[in-house]
């Protein structure tokens, strides 16, 4: 004889009275019944009320890390992959809105237009990513690629994806954009010596670099150029360049200046020096 779960019933009334009025599920119930497709077989009453004392509030619960959800009594590492998935399928819905928005003809670079067209994406994050983001002779976004991913401590530079979106997509102006999870926007050093290599590559390319936006991750940035930072040439720290690879071919590398330095994802390094929030990211 099969054994019947006693939380079958429950189950079954929370489904139906989110399907008759979702408006009168509360908070902490609302979390159950999502916990229900990550844990099929056991009460998450009492986890749902763990996890909303443990975190506070809904957003610090979708934007924790995972780590720290499974750290949480009743969770596991499996189960805690809900809430990073749901917050990951949150941004590429935004992101494809953001890309379908109608975007004005500019006869010049301006900072809010891009910076508050990134703004949301990057709100919440707690690793830290950058994005180089390519616009057209009209100022227009035609594109971005992650270049670099990494933890509160460090992002390494993809070049090759970099190089591979550069012909691909041959914007004419260059803006790079990334966050620091720390909650600090003002630039450090390693993110100087980052804006000074990523220009050096871009002038191989014949693509100026406009700007470097700083986003916070709680709805403010800071923009290299309005700071006055962007022709500042600073000391290279936190940045370190190895053995070189074969040389990667590019349309400057066929004029007087000869092809671009070769440089693959583990011979770029920049390591940020950020303040440490009290828990891992």
């Amino acid at each position: 004889m099969e054994k019947k779960h006693h939380h079958g019933g429950h189950r079954a009334r929370l489904r139906q009275r989110y399907l008759s009025s979702p408006e009168s599920v509360n908070d902490h119930e609302l979390l159950e019944l999502l916990l229900f497709y990550a844990i099929p077989q056991k009460d998450t009453n009492e986890l749902a009320h763990r996890l909303l004392a443990r975190f506070g509030s809904f957003s610090e619960l979708l934007f924790a890390s995972r780590s720290q959800i499974a750290a949480v009594e009743g969770m596991g590492e499996t189960s805690a992959l809900l809430f990073p998935l749901i917050q990951d399928l949150f941004r590429r819905h935004l992101k494809e809105v953001i890309d379908q928005s109608p975007q004005k003809t500019l006869q010049r670079y301006h900072v809010p237009v891009v910076a508050n067209r990134y703004l949301p994406l990057f709100d919440g994050l707690r690793v830290e990513k950058l994005l180089v983001v390519g616009l057209d002779v009209n100022h227009r976004v035609i594109g971005d690629v992650l270049v670099a991913s990494g933890d509160q401590d460090s992002a390494r530079l993809n070049i090759p994806n970099l190089s591979k979106f550069l012909l691909q997509h041959d914007p004419k102006y260059v803006v790079v954009a990334h966050n620091h999870p720390s909650g600090v926007g003002l630039p450090s050093e390693s993110d100087y010596a980052a804006t000074d290599s990523l220009r050096g590559y871009l002038d191989y390319w014949g693509i100026p670099l406009l700007d470097h936006l700083i986003f916070d991750g709680q709805g403010d940035y800071v923009s290299f150029l309005e700071s006055g930072n962007l022709q500042v040439s600073r000391p290279s720290y936190g940045v370190w360049l190895h053995d070189p690879l074969p040389v990667i071919e590019t349309p400057s590398a066929k004029d007087a200046k000869g092809p671009a330095p070769a440089m693959e994802i583990a011979d770029l390094e920049i390591v940020n020096n950020l303040q440490k929030d009290g828990e891992d990211a």
